[in-house]
Parts: C-alpha cells; sequence; structure tokens
C-alpha cells in the first residue's frame, strides 16, 4: 500500500483486514507523482478517488484570482483552465512513473471523480463547496476569540472580585484545540494582570469540559506539546446542559461558539414541518418558534446550573453567534445548508438508507440579539 508521509502508517497496519495472513503487506510512504518502485516490477497498480487531488496549487492562483478559495467552483475560466493544466501535467508525471514500473502484461486501475464534459466547471463539487465554508468558519472562529479578548481582560479586571490563591477555570466546549488553549491563556494573563500586585503566587486549576465523545487524549496531547504549563489541566467530559462542579468551586466559566447546539431536538420537530432538514433556514415561523423555546429551554437549564457552581464575585464569559433580531429566519447558517445537502446526495445516490440518516442529529441555532438578553437577565 502506497501513503503519503503525513498518513499514520501504524493505524492502517492495524486495521488491515484478517487476509492479511494470505498475502504480503508493505507501506511505501511517499508520492505517487513519481517513482516508487523498481524498473517491470509491479502487476497491477490500483488507485481509487486519489489522483484528483493536485500535487501542487495551480501556478498563479496564488493571488487575487481564487482568493480564500480552495476549488473552482464558481470561478472564472481562467481558473478552470489553471487547475485543467496543473491536472494534465499531474497525470502525465503518474502515467510516466508507472509506465517504468509496471510489467509488460500489467494493469492500472484507476478510479476518480469526474462531471460530464459538457458541463465543465459550472457544475461544482459540493464537498469542496462545503470544506471551504467550514475552513473559512473555523478562521472566523479563531478571528471571535482573538476580538473577544479585550472584552475579556476587560470584563476580569472590571468585574472578577475575589480573593484567592487558586483560581479554577472552565471553558465548556472545548472541543479538541487549538482555540481552547488560547481563550485559556488569555484569561490567565488577565487574572494574573488584575491581581499582579497584591498576590504574585496564584495558581490555576483549568478545566476543559465537551461530550463524552470528546477525544480528550487529542487535547492534552497538544496542550502540552505547544504550550508552556502555566495552569493545572483536567478534563471533565459531560453536557454543560446540567451540574458538572460542586456547589461554589468555579472562578471563571468560558463557552465560545458552543451554547448555540442545542441539547435536543426542539419539540414538535420530527414530523413532516421539517422532514428531510437539519436546520430552520428557509423554514415555517413555526419551526424557528420550536428553535428558539428550546434555545431558550437550555439557556435556563445552563445558567441555573452554572449559578450554583458560582463562587460569589466569580465570571461567567459566554460567545455565541447570533444574528440581528429584524432578520430572525430569513438569515442561514450556510455551513448547515450545504451539509444537508450533501446528506441528501448521499441517500439519493444508495450510500444510505432515509431511514439510517438522522436528519435532526444538527441541532443548532442562531439566536436572535433580543432573545439571548432576556435569558441571562431572567437568570442573574
Amino acid at each position: 500500500m502506497i501513503m503519503s508521509r503525513t498518513t499514520s502508517i501504524s493505524y492502517s497496519i492495524r486495521y488491515f483486514p484478517i487476509i492479511r495472513r494470505h498475502i504480503f503487506a508493505a507501506a511505501i510512504p511517499g508520492s505517487f507523482y513519481g517513482r516508487l518502485f523498481p524498473s517491470r516490477s509491479i502487476h497491477v497498480a490500483y488507485s481509487c478517488y486519489a489522483l484528483h487531488w493536485l500535487s501542487v496549487a495551480p501556478k498563479g492562483l496564488i493571488d487575487m484570482k481564487n482568493k480564500r478559495r480552495i476549488h473552482y467552483d464558481g470561478a472564472s475560466i481562467d481558473v478552470w483552465n489553471a487547475y485543467f493544466d496543473q491536472f494534465e501535467k499531474d497525470m502525465g508525471v503518474f502515467l510516466s512513473a508507472r509506465a517504468n514500473e509496471m510489467v509488460h502484461g500489467g494493469l492500472i486501475v484507476v478510479i476518480l471523480p469526474a462531471l460530464p464534459s459538457e458541463q465543465y466547471y459550472k457544475i461544482g463539487y459540493k464537498l469542496f463547496t462545503f470544506l471551504e465554508s467550514s475552513l473559512i468558519d473555523m478562521v472566523n472562529e479563531r478571528n471571535v476569540a482573538d476580538n473577544a479578548k479585550l472584552m475579556v481582560r476587560e470584563a476580569i479586571i472590571e468585574n472578577l472580585d475575589i480573593q484567592t490563591k487558586t483560581f479554577v477555570i472552565v471553558d465548556m466546549g472545548c472541543s479538541v484545540g487549538p482555540n481552547t488553549f488560547f481563550a485559556m491563556q488569555n484569561v490567565v494573563q488577565a487574572i494574573k494582570h488584575k491581581y499582579h500586585s497584591t498576590c504574585s503566587q496564584i495558581e490555576f486549576h483549568v478545566f476543559f469540559n465537551d461530550h463524552v465523545t470528546n477525544d480528550f487524549n487529542v487535547l492534552f496531547e497538544s496542550l502540552f506539546s505547544d504550550h508552556q504549563k502555566t495552569y493545572f489541566a483536567a478534563a471533565i467530559p459531560g453536557s454543560f446542559y446540567g451540574r458538572l462542579f460542586p456547589s461554589r468551586s468555579i472562578h471563571v466559566a468560558y463557552s465560545c461558539y458552543a451554547l448555540q447546539w442545542l441539547s435536543r431536538v426542539p419539540k414538535g420537530l420530527i414530523d413532516k414541518k421539517n422532514k428531510g432538514r437539519i436546520h430552520y433556514d428557509g423554514a415555517s415561523i413555526d419551526v424557528w418558534n420550536a428553535y428558539v423555546d428550546q434555545f431558550e429551554k437550555d439557556m435556563e437549564v445552563f445558567l441555573s446550573a452554572r449559578a450554583n457552581e458560582m463562587v460569589h464575585g466569580g465570571l461567567i464569559v459566554l460567545v455565541l453567534p447570533s444574528i440581528p433580531s429584524e432578520q430572525h429566519s430569513k438569515i442561514g447558517y450556510r455551513i448547515f445548508t450545504f451539509v444537508e445537502s450533501s446528506l441528501i446526495d448521499m441517500v439519493n445516490e444508495g450510500f444510505y438508507y432515509p431511514s439510517e440518516l438522522n436528519f435532526s442529529s444538527f441541532l443548532t441555532p442562531l439566536a436572535l440579539d433580543a432573545d439571548v438578553a432576556p435569558c441571562v437577565k431572567l437568570n442573574t
């Protein structure tokens, strides 16, 4: 088997099927856009859904022509031609290398995605559009955390009123990093700045919270390999829609881009009102109201749990996406539109039966500005 140098070879070999007893197997790291084997040594070469990945970015694209894009979907004919030229070059290199490696009478099997000739670049590949949107959203989330840094610092200086030598901080909805590390470091630095003149020997205990399915091993591996240990760390698996800590034990609770995820499917949506949908975008006002009602219930549960866990004088910092009140459901969250479309395509192409897909498992509304403030005031 051939894999790039970044592929986990041990993982691939570990999960090699039982039939390995009947064959000999080896891993060949390296790019198939070049020679990998001695001359006349391969009888059958097979490649499935791999050759559409180019060896380099098409020449001339690292400029304003395709800025913030990872694909040619919807781009100009110049961008399409740049991708096509690079594909031709790569295919030539691939076939030339295999021509030297194959024995006479051998066979090359190549499977790759393609479009009907008459449709060329006008038809995009939804997967890449979705991936592009996701990457941009990840950049935006980091920007949100960076932009919130000053506000968090000011909030801690003005509102945190605690005298202790050990501060307990929790990030609720931490995922696996790295944004959580930057956020927690910002909180630690702000507290140090506030108390530097009154207490120079402050210790910090940071708890990273997310669902039990979160890969905390990856989280801590990244934490201790990329950051100096400026605080003690622990994982708290479980839903933040409920108690997670003893009473009066948390000094600072932080949550960024997590509270928009609902705890459950909004009541009444598991019917024809939103059939085959994973979001409220473009749906009726009844569907929108169902999401809002569930959001309000979840926010109340969240804040009630934190009210018991926070020490007096502590601070809760919440960062979550929202939309202007007057626009409500008319503005959708584009990433969910792409996910929904991709799931439906997979059903239509036979990858899944309709009954196998739970379209209600993507549970996130974009709250209105007017919906968030009352929830907070009601529970403070």
